[in-house]
């Protein structure tokens, strides 16, 4: 229940805590409706009835609800993964870390990373685009954008929005990921708490500050997208977004109010754009 309480947005307290005689009452109540439930049922299998908001709420409550069962049974006391903090700056630092030589190119580069950032303090919308040549340093631009994104959000609503960002080869993944890494390292420290990759190749190896999973547990916290920072695969997130399989459905609920990026989206073909 705890583990299920975090995940979805409704407020659980008036069944809180659980007792026998609140289970018995829920199922008398549920035998009493049961005839106006089937009328609901038979209502939403309605062509007009079955929208893109049912198929949200149904879903999310079913991938929330698996996915708690599966980490109680596997994880145990360790069940609750402890959110983030990720500093908005982040790639600020690095840059700076890094001091990139001065150049023509690099020249471009910070006149679009800083354009692209204006941008976003700017716009009032929830789907943005970035169109830049090759070469200009769009990675770095966009994982800046997202954290800085994630800052106003947090700062608006008070969540941490979780950062997925997909690209549709496995060798790209591997090299932004590295990237992501030195972004983000914190004393040197690799936590899978902060950032993971998931795809058919990845190693399943999870770990905290504090703690090292075991094989089993590694790959359920992985798959679960148990990270501030998803990098994966084109694959991976639209099987997330649609399927009709646990194993993919156990991860939907993951992204909500994150903040997606679709990365080479040209890659996709154009039949499936709309």
């Amino acid at each position: 229940i705890t583990s299920l309480q975090n995940d979805i947005p409704f407020d659980l307290s008036p069944i809180l805590p659980l007792s026998f005689q609140k289970i018995e009452n829920w199922v008398n109540a549920f035998f009493k409706e049961k005839i106006s439930l089937q009328r609901k049922v038979r209502k939403l299998k309605k062509e007009e009835a079955f929208n893109s908001q049912n198929y949200l709420k149904f879903v999310t409550l079913f991938s929330s609800l698996i996915n708690a069962d599966k980490n109680q049974a596997a994880l145990k006391e360790k069940v609750i993964i402890e959110r983030e903090d990720l500093l908005p700056n982040l790639v600020d630092n690095y840059k700076q870390k890094m001091n990139f030589p001065k150049s023509d190119l690099n020249d471009l580069r910070d006149e679009a990373y800083l354009e692209a950032e204006s941008k976003l303090k700017e716009a009032n919308s929830r789907v943005f685009s970035l169109n830049l040549p090759t070469g200009l340093g769009k990675t770095l631009i966009a994982y800046n954008l997202a954290l800085k994104l994630r800052s106003i959000r947090e700062k608006e609503f008070g969540y941490k929005a979780r950062i997925i960002y997909s690209l549709p080869f496995i060798s790209v993944i591997d090299q932004n990921f590295d990237i992501f890494q030195k972004v983000i390292e914190k004393e040197n420290q690799n936590n899978s708490n902060l950032i993971i990759k998931h795809h058919s190749s990845t190693e399943l190896k999870y770990k905290t500050s504090d703690y090292e999973f075991d094989d089993n547990q590694s790959e359920l916290l992985i798959e679960g997208w148990n990270a501030e920072i998803i990098c994966t695969t084109f694959v991976q997130f639209f099987q997330t977004l649609l399927s009709n399989k646990n194993s993919n459905l156990r991860r939907f609920h993951q992204l909500n109010n994150s903040i997606i990026i679709l990365d080479e989206i040209q890659q996709i073909p154009i039949e499936y754009w709309k």
